[in-house]
Parts: C-alpha cells; sequence; structure tokens
C-alpha cells in the first residue's frame, strides 16, 4: 500500500475544486400539462384557514394563473364539513368560528373547479407537535441567479424530541 502525502492530497482537493462548476439546467418541455396547485395548511390554531389554488406555467419569468371560481370544502372523520368561501384572485378561506382543525382527526379536500373538474386530497391525519429541544443558527452560504453567485446569511436549526410526525413548518 502506498502512502500518499498530505501536499498530494490538498492538491487534488484545489484541482477539482477549481475544476468543478454549476450550470443551471433548463428543461426543455414539449409536452405541457397545466397541473392543479393547492397550497394550504390545517392547523389546530382557533383562525381561518386560506386555501390559494393556482395552475403550473410552463415559463419561470410570468406569474401563475389563479384559479377562481372553484367549489371546495373540508371533510373530517366525525362526519363534520366546512365550506371554504371564495374571497378573489384564487384565495378561499374557512369560517374560523365554524370550523378548527383537532390532532388526532383525519382531514380531507373537495375541490370541483368551474370547469366541472373534481379533485380529492388523500385523507391525513392531524399530528401533535413535538416540544422544542434547542435552536441554534450557523453561518452558511447558498447560490443564486442559476448558481452563478454566492451569497452569505445563516442557517436557523431546531432540535425536537422525538415524534411520529414527519413534517415540520
Amino acid at each position: 500500500m502506498r502512502n500518499v502525502r498530505p501536499k498530494s492530497v490538498v492538491t487534488l482537493f484545489v484541482v477539482f475544486t477549481l475544476c468543478t462548476c454549476i450550470d443551471p439546467y433548463t428543461p426543455k418541455l414539449n409536452e405541457y400539462d397545466s397541473l392543479l396547485v393547492v397550497d394550504g395548511l390545517i392547523t389546530d390554531a382557533n383562525t381561518s384557514y386560506t386555501v390559494r389554488l393556482s395552475r403550473t406555467i410552463q415559463n419561470q419569468n410570468i406569474s401563475p394563473t389563479m384559479v377562481a371560481d372553484a367549489n371546495m370544502y373540508i371533510t373530517d372523520d366525525a362526519g363534520n364539513t366546512a365550506n371554504l368561501n371564495n374571497i378573489g384572485g384564487g384565495i378561499y378561506k374557512t369560517d374560523s368560528l365554524g370550523f378548527t382543525g383537532y390532532i388526532g382527526r383525519t382531514y380531507t379536500l373537495h375541490i370541483t373547479t368551474s370547469a366541472g373538474d373534481e379533485y380529492v386530497s388523500d385523507p391525513s391525519t392531524m399530528q401533535s407537535v413535538p416540544d422544542i429541544d434547542s435552536i441554534y443558527f450557523a453561518k452558511d452560504q447558498e447560490l443564486v441567479n442559476n448558481g452563478t453567485q454566492s451569497q452569505e446569511g445563516i442557517s436557523i436549526y431546531l432540535d425536537s424530541k422525538a415524534g411520529n410526525n414527519q413534517y415540520y413548518r
């Protein structure tokens, strides 16, 4: 077995670092389908819940098309139903007095667009939130402008107690 000198390792590291580059990738999409995008969150907070409906776009330089005039409601496993009111611009809200999420219940979102298309989400059970052990930060940097520039900042980290939930916000 040959002994590698530290100077050789450093030289190889520098060569690989300088010769590596990041090229932006822009896919060529020949067949494009405009898909429905649903952005919403239900918690156990006593507040109105908001769901935004939009369509996917093929060009990243334009704003997404918001979906107006859909009928939307939420059901739970206890047989309750809550309608979402269209407040305009593709934004729909529940009544804060008429609907509150509960930990352990399972919720399903139902959507019917003005074109008659029907969508039903998979049932999702609201999990409890584990307690936070610690919050800390570290200096970090990320690539911006399609990987052509580096921007410095901080990353914020959170440690929590073990739980059965894989989704955090």
